[in-house]
């Protein structure tokens, strides 16, 4: 199967985008990715917060770590 690559500019959807996924689509397999994708949300966010409480002498790198999450947790 050719594999196709996702344009990396493709906003994130949002928490309510996905509730209504959930709502209009009846298929198992939807609904289970739509539970890993909470799953996954769920564990990013923490790891976030799990990196805000690093000693200041890690901050560099905290800083590149968390630079790309920064807009999409705020």
């Amino acid at each position: 199967m050719p594999s196709k690559e996702l344009p990396r500019d493709l906003p994130a959807l949002t928490d309510e985008e996905l509730r209504d996924i959930g709502l209009r689509v009846r298929n198992q397999d939807v609904k289970d990715l739509l539970w890993e994708i909470a799953r996954l949300r769920r564990q990013v966010l923490q790891s976030y917060q799990l990196a805000l409480q690093l000693p200041p002498s890690h901050e560099g790198h905290l800083h590149t770590w968390l630079q790309p999450w920064k807009a999409s947790l705020a």
